[in-house]
């Protein structure tokens, strides 16, 4: 709930078609909040010619990956 989605753009790959815009095998950090409600504190998606992207860091967005370029 409550992403930026230009700022998940910024730092992951969107994929095409399918239910979600953005997946990939992933590492997550998540803390409880309440019963089945949970804060992510870190996530990094890996992408195949890219590796690791960085999205989120204790809890915040990370630095922008820089992989688009500039525009």
């Amino acid at each position: 709930m409550e992403w930026d989605r230009k700022e998940l753009e910024s730092r992951a790959v969107a994929g095409g078609g399918g239910q979600y815009t953005h997946y990939a095998n992933s590492l997550i950090a998540l803390k409880e909040i309440e019963s089945g409600l949970y804060q992510i504190i870190d996530l990094d998606m890996f992408y195949p010619g890219f590796g690791w992207c960085e999205v989120l860091k204790k809890g915040e967005y990370s630095l922008s990956s820089g992989f688009w370029g500039e525009e």
